[in-house]
């Protein structure tokens, strides 16, 4: 759904045409957005529909969609329309005792949210999932780094035996660390008013996933590109952005991120088509890492937390132990 704001839209915007409306009825407000709404429906931009009570619902097409990546000055907040049906495919993470938890696997073309504080194992796991993907389900992989170079990653990735370079052109990495001696380097752009974009990352993406043929991706980590941001409705925007972009490639995806503050549900949770957290929880006098899935769409799950550890050689999930 559409929210317009009380700031002055540009003329190039998606949405100008829903003008900033004051001291107006709510008779009126409604009449003039659902009026700028069909208007743009017919531009192909959303789709209007009536919903209960004869209420108007709209949500972006694919042309909308990039027409807001596109670095439009957009000052409007959208809610996720329901994700696109997707095959029934269960791909599975490769990753010991994780697909117990998750009902079998995850559900091909589906974005993952993996989240945790630092040095529980995100980047690890992400990496087995890249890994056994290449190695034992033939699909190619795209790992996508915001915080450390490629050199770093091969490193820490081949002293738990994941040896990505003997992989040769199965694999490809982004590095999208925004801090560059060179601001033209990086993939994180700001537009004409200094806010961050995520177009050219966007494209880099695509372009690395069309070149492998790669049918799963890596986000790591997400917390770094939203630091970036200046307020909370930016970072919306740059976040539904960058999902849409991941949806629209059809691979299967992980995103990492911090752990959050508890009760605080952030966007990219409920942009997500499932939730795994990783934890450390205090049991008796001993701490124990604990994994839980929170949610998984089209799976039957276990929200149970169950204890894993990290070995020389990755993740392992212990799916039928308690934590407690």
């Amino acid at each position: 759904m559409l929210y317009y704001s009380p700031e002055p839209l540009s003329e190039d915007s998606l949405v100008t045409r829903i003008s900033p409306i004051r001291e107006a009825s709510r008779d009126t407000v409604g009449k003039d957005v659902h009026q700028s709404l069909l208007e743009l429906s017919r531009d192909g931009l959303c789709k209007v529909t009536t919903i209960e009570g004869g209420k108007t619902a709209a949500s972006l097409t694919e042309e909308g969609v990039r027409s807001l990546v596109g670095g439009h000055d957009e000052r409007l907040e959208i809610r996720k329309a329901p994700s696109p049906p997707m095959a029934d495919e269960i791909v599975s993470t490769g990753i010991p005792g994780l697909d117990e938890i998750t009902g079998g696997g995850i559900p091909s073309g589906s974005v993952v949210l993996v989240r945790g504080p630092p040095g529980s194992g995100k980047t690890i796991l992400s990496g087995q999932f890249l890994h056994a993907g290449i190695g034992k389900f033939d699909h190619n992989g795209v790992f996508v780094s915001f915080d450390v170079p490629k050199a770093d990653f091969l490193k820490q990735m081949r002293d738990l035996g994941l040896d990505f370079e003997k992989v040769g052109n199965r694999f490809e990495f982004v590095d999208a660390v925004p801090i560059r001696l060179v601001a033209s380097d990086s993939l994180i752009q700001t537009d004409k008013k200094g806010r961050v974009a995520v177009v050219s990352l966007c494209e880099e993406i695509e372009r690395k996933v069309e070149e492998t043929e790669a049918k799963r991706i890596v986000i790591d980590t997400l917390t770094s590109l939203s630091m970036l941001y200046g307020d909370s409705v930016e970072r919306r925007m740059g976040m539904l952005a960058l999902f849409e972009a991941l949806h629209k490639l059809g691979c299967t995806a992980l995103v990492t991120a911090e752990a959050g503050e508890p009760n605080v549900i952030e966007p990219e949770e409920y942009l997500s088509d499932g939730v795994i957290h990783l934890e450390r929880l205090l049991v008796g006098r001993a701490i124990i890492r604990a994994m839980s899935v929170y949610k998984m769409r089209r799976r039957s799950i276990d929200m149970q937390p169950r204890p894993y550890r990290i070995t020389m050689k990755g993740i392992e999930v212990f799916s039928k132990e308690s934590v407690y």
